[in-house]
């Protein structure tokens, strides 16, 4: 049994450290093109991205609050459905480690104007990784990608559960869902293509973390 756990325990780091580097690489890679597409898609009279920034993250936010009602109510909802429980409580964990704590801790002490309030000339344009300071704007990270997709740790859960089908098809709508959140975004000018990269990665990165490491089961 220890064994199993060894190996099952390398293959997910292996796994995971995976994922971190492409995920990195694909940051360095955008980067250079973070301005020119971000003028590219620019466009704030698009309806469908009006309408996610007039809803705003609260789609998301009344899964989270409803999942948290569950959970306060866990002893008659879930005595016989610890699966329910469980779900419940990766949805409430993933959106208090990513989009509450990474991102808007980024977002206040990192720093970077939004492509939209940039002066004319872009003097105060700066790549993601240069952090400008606290006040100097909060387009990085995207705190509407991190939260469209705290339903990212079902993939993993579901997939953990050897329903592979069934993951593949969660993962396609939620990477569907974050995506069309990602590109609304970036037309109304609140961010750059590296923005909403990194807060789609990290999504899954924290995800997978959650899943392994959260107390699961009847006798948690």
């Amino acid at each position: 049994m220890r064994h199993m756990r060894a190996v099952s325990a390398m293959r997910f780091w292996a796994a995971w450290t995976a994922g971190l580097a492409v995920w990195a690489i694909g940051l360095i890679m955008i980067a250079p093109h973070d301005l020119t597409i971000a003028q590219a898609v620019y466009n704030p009279q698009s309806i469908p991205a009006r309408a996610v920034a007039l809803a705003g993250e609260w789609p998301l936010w009344i899964v989270f609050l409803g999942s948290l009602g569950a959970l306060a109510f866990h002893a008659r909802l879930f005595t016989d459905r610890p699966r329910y429980r469980d779900v419940a409580t990766l949805i409430v964990l993933q959106a208090i480690v990513h989009p509450f704590l990474i991102t808007q801790a980024l977002k206040r002490l990192w720093g970077r104007v939004r492509f939209r309030d940039l002066s004319p000339g872009l003097l105060d344009y700066t790549h993601f990784y240069e952090p400008a300071g606290p006040g100097a704007g909060q387009s990085f990270p995207s705190g509407h990608v991190a939260m469209s997709l705290i339903l990212a740790p079902l993939v993993f859960y579901v997939f953990a559960s050897q329903k592979r089908a069934a993951a593949l098809a969660l993962l396609g709508a939620v990477s569907a869902y974050g995506l069309f959140v990602s590109y609304c975004r970036m037309v109304t000018g609140a961010h750059y293509p590296t923005d909403v990269a990194f807060s789609f990665g990290c999504s899954f990165l924290v995800a997978a973390l959650i899943v392994r490491y959260a107390p699961m089961g009847p006798d948690r």
